[in-house]
């Protein structure tokens, strides 16, 4: 399955962002401490790429939040 399948699939699932990123990018970012996040190579070492899922939620709950 190729990138534009992928796509066309999280598109047709309600996702409004979708993209790829070389995981060594991501490798390199300073990680907040404290909320509980892991790199990539921490999770599945053998990835080579990453793929950004978005969404727009409204929750009224979330937005007073803020």
């Amino acid at each position: 399955m190729g990138k534009p399948s992928i796509s066309k699939k999280a598109l047709s699932e309600g996702f409004q962002l979708f993209g790829v990123s070389d995981i060594n990018k991501l490798e390199k970012v300073e990680f907040p401490s404290g909320r509980g996040l892991m790199r990539p190579s921490e999770v599945m070492s053998d990835a080579r790429s990453l793929f950004v899922l978005g969404m727009a939620i409204s929750d009224n709950g979330m937005n007073t939040a803020i």
